[in-house]
């Protein structure tokens, strides 16, 4: 302890270092930056022996368990495990230690997380004020978040380990199952006692549509990209461009549609400010279906707390009171107005996320419009003109329609519901978390769900070790 709070006064003082986390272990990835400062103050490293790899069978005792992923879902199980002295180890794809699960593609984009800072602690280790002034979080500042929680609790994170296949063992071992994953080029297998799959639903982006309007863009020559692809200053330059020319498209209209589209709005009125020009932004908005568009905050009333009360009653009158909600609310009456009246409305939400409109953009936007609200892409043309399904078809005959210039498209449409596994075997340890259909308040489901894995698994745990 005396030796390591001389190197952190040194690093403070004389590295320009702000602060230092004192909580929980030493920052892997910082190891070796606090080794070289503490020899050069004059303090000796002794050599340690690597640990060879274990043999559990040798030693009777169970393999640790795997867990898939390190977002959330991941490192919460983790969490929970670790205050139970089970062994565990998280393999995650990505080899970057300051990435955890898909909160990186959210970063990227510069999203903020629609609930207060709150509601998205996990178990054993709130946010501090000095890190976390603002009420409600950046997905970047959640990163960050993330990042601590899994120091406080010394998770072992393997990096860089793509995760194949899990596999059950069909002999009597001490492990039940084995994971398949490459890692720099090599197949790993790993021995598991249990396997928990904690990839989340953001895992595969869904690049098309079911009409393949993907080959059509491409076929008419409009560039288009995924709304995760949105990560580059190049592509945010293109998009904001085309929204000052009125001839950008957003291709759904859930909340990463909403949320791009207010970051698009919200940049082009900041360039429309700093320059001459008067032209107001314009973006077109082809939706299938019209989900209802709450206001963050609308009065007294903010959607995370009325979010946890609903969660708390019965499914039939979470529907009453979201219609209810939708019928008094004049933003979302304002919203639900702007599209075609002939497109399908949300009679039932059935554990959907509806639109939360975070700052007011969407609502004045709608009806400014800045935002146009249009049905389905039905065709697209040589001359990079796309027609929306704007006037219901009559009998067999399509509506005359015109088509609208468009020089560049966003496909906000989602993620493939894709995991390793087709389903659960708790009762042999195989497990999945954070695929929940909690639409109110997902990380505190999250949380609730990790511990009553960790719970299960531990209770198998100790019933072996008295075996």
């Amino acid at each position: 302890c005396h030796a390591s709070s001389v190197v952190a006064k040194y690093r403070l003082e004389e590295r320009g270092i702000t602060r230092i986390d004192e909580v929980g272990p030493v920052d892997p990835s910082e190891m070796d930056s606090w080794l070289v400062d503490a020899k050069m103050l004059g303090f000796s490293i002794p050599y340690v022996e690597p640990v060879a790899d274990v043999d559990w069978e040798v030693l009777n005792v169970k393999p640790p368990v795997v867990i898939v992923g390190s977002g959330p879902a991941g490192i919460c199980v983790a969490a929970y495990l670790s205050q139970k002295q089970i062994p565990h180890v998280v393999l995650e794809a990505n080899d970057d230690p300051n990435v955890f699960g898909s909160w990186d593609i959210l970063r990227q984009v510069g999203i903020e997380i629609t609930t207060q800072k709150k509601w998205c602690n996990l178990p054993g280790f709130a946010m501090n004020e000095a890190d976390f002034p603002n009420d409600h979080v950046s997905a970047a500042d959640y990163q960050l978040y993330l990042k601590q929680y899994s120091h406080r609790f010394g998770i072992n994170i393997k990096r860089g380990a793509r995760v194949q296949s899990v596999e059950k063992r069909t002999e009597e071992e001490y492990a039940s199952w084995i994971v398949k994953y490459t890692s720099s080029g090599a197949i790993v297998e790993e021995a598991a006692s249990y396997v928990i799959i904690a990839t989340g639903k953001l895992r595969v982006p869904e690049k098309n549509t079911s009409d393949d309007l993907a080959s059509k863009l491409r076929a008419s020559g409009i560039p288009f990209v995924h709304s995760t692809e949105m990560n580059n200053k190049q592509t945010w330059s293109n998009a904001i461009q085309a929204a000052q020319n009125g001839t950008l498209c957003m291709v759904g209209f859930g909340n990463s549609a909403a949320d791009l589209s207010t970051l698009i709005l919200q940049h082009s009125k900041a360039y429309k400010s700093n320059s001459e020009t008067s032209k107001k932004p314009k973006i077109h908005i082809a939706a299938r279906t019209v989900p209802p568009v709450f206001p963050r905050r609308a009065s007294f009333l903010r959607v995370d707390t009325v979010g946890y009360f609903l969660r708390l009653i019965p499914c039939f009158l979470q529907e009453l009171m979201l219609r209810f909600l939708c019928f008094v609310i004049p933003s979302t009456r304002r919203c639900n107005s702007a599209f075609p009246s002939h497109l399908t409305r949300w009679k039932k939400v059935n554990g959907r996320i509806p639109v939360i409109d975070k700052y007011g953009v969407l609502a004045s936007g709608l009806q400014s419009g800045e935002l146009v609200g249009h049905g389905g892409i039905t065709n697209v043309s040589e001359e990079r003109e796309v027609i929306f399904f704007d006037q219901p078809t009559v009998g067999n005959h399509s509506p005359a329609s015109t088509g609208t210039k468009i020089d560049m498209v966003i496909l906000a449409t989602g993620y493939k519901q894709e995991c390793l596994i087709d389903r659960e075997d708790r009762v042999n340890g195989l497990y999945k978390c954070g695929f929940g259909e909690d639409m109110f308040l997902p990380l505190r489901s999250i949380s609730d769900e990790a511990r009553v894995i960790a719970e299960d698994i531990a209770a198998s745990y100790r019933r072996f070790k008295l075996c």
